[in-house]
Order: structure tokens, then sequence, then C-alpha cells
């Protein structure tokens, strides 16, 4: 659904814009509006707040956000692709949770404010945040050449995806170490390989082909230099990150290295998990031992 077009939509009647989004987008309006935009309720004792008209004209009216408004205009005119991806997702998603219902998906503009946002059965989808690698106003706002890689209409379905199952299935941090993050991290990309099985191996992972070769040519050197120099069971918050989360590269690793290499080891020990305990996908999703995982996984990649 598209509330960017709808908020957007010239309207001389503020308060009938108001209304019209309330009716239409009665949860995520409300979301937007307090947690996206951060501009409060737009109702107070029933009645719109003369307050809130304001905030809301002011965001409107940013001269940022007007330029990111015409940029999602230009570069998502036509979504059909996102929408056919995310449905055959959610196809393979019903398969394996017949019982549940697909969310309902919801795209909107925030001024490069926030990427993907879940709250209940609603994924909404920061479309400025995805004007391509090559967008002019990425460069204007000086965004780093490996963050700009990632913000691109292919890595929609992916994020939307990967946030919703980071809601259903929630890290268990009663014990916050490396390898207990790269377990669950694997987890999470098993998660989105399954509904995205058409997805290449490098897209699945958010990689360049050059990237997962060298997960690929290096792999029991990554596992042998974190077992060795005792990184496993590190708890330091600022160590986990540099192995998990989004950077150049991975610093232990050197320049030519993929950033979040552990989540892609985590992927590897899942998936020797699965195989060799015959491990059912429910399962495996609703596991929240990853020392059993590891251990049972018998995981010792062999050089190549």
């Amino acid at each position: 659904d598209r509330f960017d077009q709808d908020l957007f939509k010239t309207d001389d009647d503020i308060a009938n814009k108001i209304d019209y989004l309330n009716k239409q987008y009665p949860i995520f309006y409300e979301i937007f509006n307090e947690f996206i935009i951060n501009i409060g309720p737009a109702y107070n004792n029933g009645k719109i707040s003369l307050n809130y008209i304001n905030k809301l004209s002011t965001f409107l009216d940013d001269f940022a956000v007007r330029q990111a408004m015409h940029a999602v205009d230009e570069e998502f005119e036509d979504i059909e692709d996102i929408n056919e991806i995310l449905t055959n997702g959610f196809k393979h998603y019903l398969y394996y949770y017949p019982d549940s219902v697909s969310p309902r998906v919801v795209s909107y503009i925030a001024g490069f404010n926030h990427s993907i946002v879940t709250y209940d059965n609603i994924i909404a989808i920061g479309l400025d945040k995805y004007l391509g690698s090559e967008s002019e106003l990425y460069y204007r706002l000086q965004i780093p050449e490996y963050a700009r890689f990632v913000m691109d209409r292919k890595f929609i379905p992916y994020d939307c995806m990967r946030a919703y199952a980071e809601m259903l299935f929630p890290y268990n941090d009663s014990a916050d170490n490396l390898v207990n993050r790269m377990v669950y991290e694997g987890q999470i990309l098993y998660f989105i390989d399954a509904m995205f099985p058409e997805f290449d191996e490098a897209r699945k992972n958010k990689y360049t082909e050059s990237q997962i070769a060298f997960c690929y040519e290096f792999e029991r050197d990554i596992w042998t230099a974190l077992v060795e120099n005792k990184l496993l069971f590190v708890t330091d918050y600022l160590t986990i990150k540099k192995f998990v989360e989004s950077a150049p590269f991975t610093h232990q690793f050197g320049p030519d290295s993929p950033p979040r290499i552990a989540n892609w080891i985590g992927l590897q020990i899942v998936r020797h998990y699965v195989k060799n305990n015959d491990v059912s996908f429910i399962d495996l999703m609703n596991e929240t031992d990853y020392n059993k995982i590891l251990n049972l996984s018998k995981y010792n990649p062999k050089y190549n």
C-alpha cells in the first residue's frame, strides 16, 4: 500500500487528508506520526490537534523531504517487481506457517530516517532509503560506498523478510557473545534463504560476487582465526559489532573481506546443524540454545 503517495497527494484541506490517512492506515498512521517522524499523535480528545497540523505541514514542506518524494516518485513509479517477490516470499512463509496471515506491507517516506519498520502484522518500507547506490541524494548526504551498495530496490524484499524474521524470532540475549550472535544471525539468514530460494547466494547475504567468493575460499581460515584467537565467546559489544554489523569490510580479515563475515559463518553452522540432525524448519527457528546448534552441527570446514 502506497502510504507515501497518499501522504503527499495534493489536498487543499489538510484535515480531510488526516482523516483519510487515519481511516486507511489506522495502525500504521499512528506509528508513522509517533515513532517514525516523531511529531506526536494526530488527535487530541477525538479532534485533530492544531499542533499536529503545524508539525505535519512543516514535515511535508521540508526541502529534503520534498526532494526525497520526487526521487521516490521517479524510482518507484512501478513497484510490481517488489510486489511479486514479496508475494512469492510470503507464499513460502505460509507454506511453513499455514495458520499465519501475511503482513500488510506499507511504503512511506521519512526524510532518510528509517529503512524498515515492523509492528505486529505490518511491514513498512522507507522507500527513500532504496533509491539506488548512485542516487545523487546519497552523494549529497555523503553516505559511504559500502552503505550505498545496499540502498537499492533489489534489497527491499530481503530487508522486509529479515525484519519480519527478527520480530517473529527475537534474539535470546541471556548470554550475549560472538558465537551466539553468529548462530542467531545464521538462523535469520537460513529463514531468508527458505523464503527466497530463487535468490543467488550473493543476494541472500547482501554481498557482491567477489565477497561471496572470498567467504567460500577462506572459510577454513576464517573459522580457524575465530577459534585460535579465542573470539567465539567474547562478550565485548564493540568486538562483536566488528564481526556481525555492516562496515566496509571485516577488520580482522583485511580490506578484501566482506562485512558481517561472522554471520555467513553462522549460516554455515546452521546448515550443518540441519543436515546432521534432520531438524525441521519450524524446530530450527524455535531453537534459542545457540550452543546446542553449534555443538550438534559438528561444523569443521576443510580447506578447498
